[in-house]
């Protein structure tokens, strides 16, 4: 740096800052081409001249623009540190010296790897750097800003959408902010609302980034509107071609063609390139881990999902990295390291249903009733249209014997998915054994009312039908809407033109004999009848030599056919 006269010789902004000399008309000029290695000389320049803590702002962001970050962190703290009596009326460039600091902070938490003491460390000073902020000028909408994008990085999406919103509703038209909106609106699954800021973006934006189009891309891709999708991509691509994120978006949405095996090819080679490019890149890591877990190399899929969760600084990230390898514990059938993983899974990730939903299995087949009741619950709630969680809640509540609440569950299930029949029994079930706990009560309520003068209890109900004695008015209801489901099953069956089972027969045969409808009944057991000879014919041509492979399953079905027949035969006689 070197002293001047300000009217000698004046410089262009972008390759000099002037420092003005105290008490005089003279500058020292700091040339951007030539900053000093040693930042401690520039601080010693703008402390000797009591620059304004603008300058020291200025002079930072220089060494950061070259790269030079260490020299730009000394010289934000140094300017940050001076004390406030010496320019009390500079609240706005001291909270922006803050504000950087914390942004440094941030920056830097991004950039490392998923340690998480040093990712903690990091985040807790920038919030630290914040709540100095707030101290200077509480008003500021740059600390909102950099709190909510600090939020954002750590995926406390909730916390900053509050602070952006604070923002916009100062400054409306302000790009980053409702860019770091639209990002925390898509993260929370509000992806209509993400769609009109992303599109809000590409209006207000004279060129906005490849970035803006592929958040419009993911928003039409999660509402269903994969072409429009894919046309986003393609198109931050032209803008931007060596845009990673674009590229990879792309190449998911070619995977997931699988009806065009020509885009497949083409999406996977994507992902290959990727790869080649940055190895370590734990997104691109995920997806081809995916994709092999599909085509079942489960080892590669494995090792690449382990290297995914090593480099990756996201929650969401090591969340599915960990969903990856329970995924393929799961299919080699080590169901304690499938649910570990799960687990891990759940936690990095709370919003992550899929993978709460595949440890409520596990939790399930561990015999821990509670956690999978728990888990699929919350799985059901956020995805209630779902039929997977439903099915999986039926039977653990049949199992638990809560049958009100599996009945409730079956409800829904078979209003979304008519065509389960394996749901229409299973709610039969539930239905008969609700009749048999009323008919209980009324045996106890019978057992403990005055008898008559005459020795006689109170008669059973016999109603129009010609049911059998015995039957009250709830059981009778009970057991006919047992009945409906039923026959709902054997209708679900025809349809998908799959046979009905023996016994199913058996039991619409049961009802319908216990409602007194005894040739109906009878109607039913001949079925079951035919329906067991069939089954146990059909397993005898398909079973393989003595000794062949599968000759188990064959035997125990052939097995399970042989007893519905002879349960058939006794009640038919």
């Amino acid at each position: 740096a070197h002293r001047r006269p300000i009217a000698l010789q004046p410089v262009r902004p972008m390759s000099s800052i002037l420092i003005p000399v105290y008490g005089s008309d003279e500058v020292v000029e700091l040339r951007l081409d030539a900053l000093p290695e040693d930042a401690a000389q520039v601080a010693a320049v703008l402390r000797a001249e009591t620059a304004p803590l603008d300058l020291w702002l200025r002079c930072a962001l220089a060494y950061y623009e070259l790269g030079r970050v260490e020299q730009s962190l000394q010289l934000l703290q140094e300017g940050s540190d001076i004390p406030e009596d010496i320019f009390p009326d500079s609240k706005a460039d001291r909270v922006a010296l803050v504000t950087a600091l914390a942004g440094h902070c941030v920056n830097a938490a991004a950039a490392t790897g998923g340690e998480k003491r040093k990712l903690k460390d990091l985040f807790d000073q920038a919030s630290q750097h914040y709540s100095r902020a707030d101290t200077i000028d509480l008003s500021d909408p740059r600390i909102w800003l950099g709190r909510g994008l600090m939020h954002l990085h750590r995926g406390e999406l909730a916390k900053a959408r509050q602070n952006l919103e604070q923002v916009l509703r100062q400054q409306p038209l302000h790009p980053v902010p409702a860019l770091g909106l639209a990002c925390a609106a898509f993260g929370l699954g509000s992806y209509h609302e993400a769609l009109r800021l992303f599109r809000q973006l590409m209006t207000t934006c004279a060129e906005p980034p490849a970035g803006v189009r592929v958040g419009l891309g993911l928003c039409y891709a999660q509402l269903k509107q994969p072409a429009l999708a894919k046309r986003c991509f393609e198109r931050a691509l032209e803008v931007e071609p060596e845009d990673q994120l674009a590229s990879l978006a792309l190449a998911v949405c070619e995977v997931n063609e699988t009806g065009d095996r020509t885009s497949v090819r083409q999406g996977v080679q994507r992902l290959a390139d990727l790869h080649k490019a940055d190895p370590s890149n734990p997104s691109v890591l995920n997806h081809l881990a995916n994709h092999l877990f599909y085509t079942k190399d489960f080892n590669a899929a494995e090792r690449l999902a382990r290297a995914a969760y090593q480099g990756a600084s996201s929650a969401r990230v090591r969340s599915e990295s960990f969903f990856h390898l329970g995924r393929v514990h799961h299919v080699r059938g080590n169901l304690v390291g499938a649910r570990q993983f799960y687990s891990e899974s759940a936690k990095n990730s709370p919003a992550f249903m899929l993978a709460l939903m595949r440890l409520g299995q596990m939790h399930a087949h561990a015999g821990d009733h509670a956690a999978a009741l728990e888990a699929l619950t919350r799985v059901a709630k956020a995805h209630p249209q779902a039929p997977e969680p439903l099915r999986i809640l039926g039977r653990l509540y049949v199992e638990t014997k809560q049958f009100a609440d599996a009945e409730r569950v079956l409800d829904k299930l078979v209003a979304i998915d008519a065509d389960d029949a394996d749901a229409w029994s299973l709610l039969a079930h539930v239905r008969v054994r609700s009749a048999a706990s009323v008919a209980a009560g009324a045996a106890a309520a019978a057992a403990a009312a005055d008898v008559g003068a005459d020795g006689s209890g109170a008669e059973g109900y016999v109603d129009s039908e010609g049911q059998a004695p015995g039957l009250s008015a709830a059981e009778a209801t009970r057991l006919r809407s047992a009945l409906g489901a039923y026959t709902h099953a054997v209708e679900a069956c025809r349809r998908l033109k799959k046979a009905t089972p023996a016994g199913l027969w058996n039991n619409i045969g049961v009802i319908r004999a216990r409602l007194g409808k005894t040739a109906e009944g009878e109607a039913a057991f001949r079925k079951a009848l035919r329906a067991a000879s069939a089954a146990a014919a059909a397993s005898s041509a398909r079973a393989p030599g003595v000794g062949g492979e599968g000759a188990g399953a064959e035997d125990s079905a052939g097995a399970d056919a042989a007893a519905a027949r002879v349960t058939a035969a006794y009640n038919l006689a």
